[in-house]
């Protein structure tokens, strides 16, 4: 054919010249069933590409997983994808049912780019995150070098972010924060995180509690309160009352949950590059500073053969004063006892305690 360019209506009985008989059926209910003629020579020119150049991404393994050893119609199978796709890619593969598309190659399609509702949210807030930094990058070099005041500044904020964070800044206003303590919250809140990339042993901390468990920015926060000090969690309380949002929250605590952790502080300098003390002695010296609980689970990790490295890089995480101890332990009792509903007598007391907390409500006690 030399160089000659070929119409939609060519281009379609070249494709069916190169098809099966079944293909070729499958080409004219599509188009029977309203796919444009750009739609079908595209879904034809890349259906054997695809097929052999992609590999199952994480909704594609999940449904193998699922369907390992079971023998399975493709309705059947169609079904049970339905059951696992997010919204946007239940919608496009009812509307490639619903246009003819051949059942194998919608199954095959989302194998390959279909997405479980856990991966699309995770993809929406990935994007998110990077819009807003884009944002607060952008407003960085509209203010810097001119000597604006905050209200300009302000100014300057509603009309650069979007809809989302310009109804928590009007929250945020409404419920008390200062012009000052906004501006330093969405001018720093996205560009502090590119400033370190090392995690925090707070942050450390929380990811090991998670256990790579999906929660909900709810049970994070109460994960968080049990780990952190009154003062903490009162700044925490008032950050939420204040119009913050939980994401912020939990941001801030990532990186800031060990501000006040004395000994977290005291043990940074005595294990810091400049420290000539042994091991043996930098444990010495973080069992005078332990509580009962931290130095038990010390005793333990000894016992069980860990090397004076991982002991130290667990309690540099996890270990607890005496005081720090004593007081989560009491503000869990507090939530726990005195909680919604009639009082407990001294018997349902201490019964929850063993229900909820076993021998660390007996150490305690």
């Amino acid at each position: 054919m030399g160089d000659k360019t070929l119409d939609a209506e060519q281009m379609i009985e070249l494709i069916k010249s190169e098809l099966d008989p079944t293909s070729q059926m499958q080409l004219d209910e599509m188009l029977r069933c309203g796919c444009s003629k750009d739609e079908v020579i595209q879904h034809f020119m890349n259906r054997e590409r695809n097929k052999k150049g992609q590999k199952r991404n994480e909704f594609g393994r999940k449904i193998y997983e699922l369907t390992k050893g079971k023998k399975l119609t493709k309705k059947e199978l169609i079904c049970l994808m339905k059951n696992y796709l997010d919204e946007e890619s239940l919608a496009k593969m009812e509307e490639m049912l619903k246009k003819g598309y051949p059942i194998e190659d919608v199954i095959d399609f989302f194998l390959k780019n279909g997405k479980t509702p856990e991966q699309a949210l995770r993809e929406k807030t990935i994007q998110k995150e990077k819009q807003k930094k884009g944002t607060a990058k952008k407003i960085h070099k509209m203010i810097e070098g001119n000597n604006l005041s905050n209200e300009e500044i302000l100014a300057i904020l509603k009309l650069q972010m979007g809809d989302e964070d310009r109804q928590q800044l009007e929250v945020m206003l409404k419920k008390g924060c200062s012009t000052q303590e906004i501006i330093e919250h969405f001018m720093n809140r996205d560009v502090s995180d590119e400033e370190s990339n090392e995690k925090t042993l707070f942050e450390k901390k929380m990811e090991e509690l998670m256990d790579g468990k999906d929660l909900s920015d709810e049970q994070i926060l109460d994960l968080m309160k049990h780990e952190l000090d009154n003062d903490s969690v009162a700044q925490m309380e008032q950050m939420l009352q204040k119009g913050y949002t939980r994401e912020d929250v939990i941001k801030y605590f990532m990186k800031h949950g060990d501000d006040r952790n004395d000994f977290v502080n005291e043990m940074k300098k005595i294990t810091g590059g400049d420290s000539d003390l042994s091991k043996e002695q930098i444990l010495d010296i973080m069992k005078s500073k332990l509580g009962v609980m931290s130095q038990r689970k010390m005793e333990d990790m000894i016992r069980e053969g860990y090397s004076a490295d991982e002991i130290i890089k667990h309690l540099m995480t996890h270990g607890k004063t005496q005081e720090q101890e004593t007081s989560i332990f009491t503000r869990r009792m507090s939530i726990l006892l005195e909680g919604p509903g009639k009082p407990l007598t001294d018997k349902e007391k201490v019964d929850k305690l063993k229900e909820n907390l076993g021998k660390e409500a007996a150490s305690m006690l």
